[in-house]
């Protein structure tokens, strides 16, 4: 796969995991949202389209070019038991761990809570 729709279906990914529409990209850009969404599928991005759509989303170009530059190391796929019982014990920190997996940063989950 090219490596610029690599990065736009990572970028999208981080939307989606956000909870960011293209609304909210738009509505920031102050674009329309067709505008938003032609981008998107053209790939059409100046550079410094991308950095303000990553200033919104709130995520660094390492962390959407990461899983890609490692996938040739081995991560962990399940949790041990004792993870397990302290997330089953603890609402607050299974919520935590949920978001961080599903792309949140720490930061953008503190700034929700607020």
């Amino acid at each position: 796969m090219h490596q610029t729709v690599q990065l736009v279906d990572a970028l999208k990914t981080a939307l989606w995991a956000r909870g960011v529409t293209y609304r909210d990209v738009a509505s920031a850009l102050v674009l329309s949202e067709a505008s938003v969404k032609h981008i998107f599928a053209q790939q059409s991005f100046s550079l410094e389209r991308l950095k303000e759509i990553f200033r919104i989303v709130d995520v660094l170009i390492y962390e959407l070019t990461r899983p890609a530059t490692h996938r040739h190391q081995q991560t962990a796929t399940t949790l041990t038991v004792e993870q397990e019982t302290a997330l089953a014990r603890d609402p607050e920190l299974l919520a935590y761990f949920y978001l961080l997996i599903n792309g949140w940063t720490a930061g953008r989950i503190r700034n929700k809570l607020k």
